[in-house]
């Protein structure tokens, strides 16, 4: 049973700074790491209402989703998501 450990089914990057897709050097290592075990890239950025420099329309950019990963998502095997606040300190997760 020591020897069982669960992988999971994808390579997860957990997103909280540095939106950039170009020039993103974590971002770059977690393609390369997804692609090295075969396995699909989860985008995962999760978004308080209170954090600083928080704003409708930030949140609006986001739920829509940034057209940059969308196009640069296309031709990959990367899947962005957005994960958002409705109130303060009631976390939901939009589809």
């Amino acid at each position: 049973m020591i020897n069982q450990i669960w992988m999971p089914p994808y390579v997860l990057y957990w997103m909280f700074a540095f939106r950039r897709v170009n020039y993103n050097f974590s971002l770059q290592r977690a393609i390369e790491w997804a692609n090295k075990l075969s396995k699909p890239l989860l985008i995962f950025e999760p978004m308080t209402i209170d954090y600083p420099m928080a704003s409708i329309r930030f949140h609006k950019f986001a739920i829509k989703g940034d057209p940059r990963f969308s196009k640069t998502n296309e031709k990959s095997k990367a899947f962005y998501f957005p994960y958002f606040e409705k109130k303060k300190g009631v976390l939901r997760i939009n589809y």
